[in-house]
């Protein structure tokens, strides 16, 4: 799991632009161990709009028996309050969990 928050580009302080990113490892209650990006990313964006800012965060949460991850992204784009929304994305990831279906769970493939 470390090796896979070591790929992700951080970007501590916030850019001209305002946008920043920071990884991080969490511990995830009915999951365990998973990858977090959060921070403030640039969303949209075309030639004649302007790219607007959003509070955002992703984690990636091992699916058990395969080799792939689950995606748990949450954004806003009020980011005039990240940190409040970021606690609130946190809360939301703390309650998933993988549903067995059948006594020995494997991922689909």
């Amino acid at each position: 799991m470390g090796e896979l928050v070591l790929r992700l580009q951080e970007e501590p302080l916030p850019s001209l632009s305002g946008t920043w990113r920071k990884g991080q490892i969490v511990d995830l209650p009915a999951v365990g161990l998973a990858a977090r990006m959060l921070g403030v990313l640039a969303s949209g964006g075309r030639l004649d709009i302007k790219p607007s800012l959003v509070a955002s965060m992703r984690t990636l949460i091992p699916v058990p028996g395969a080799p792939r991850v689950a995606l748990v992204e949450c954004r806003s784009p009020n980011v005039a309050v990240t940190n409040a929304l970021h606690c609130l994305f946190d809360a939301v990831t703390a309650t998933f969990h993988f549903v067995p279906d059948g006594p020995d769970f494997r991922a689909p493939v």
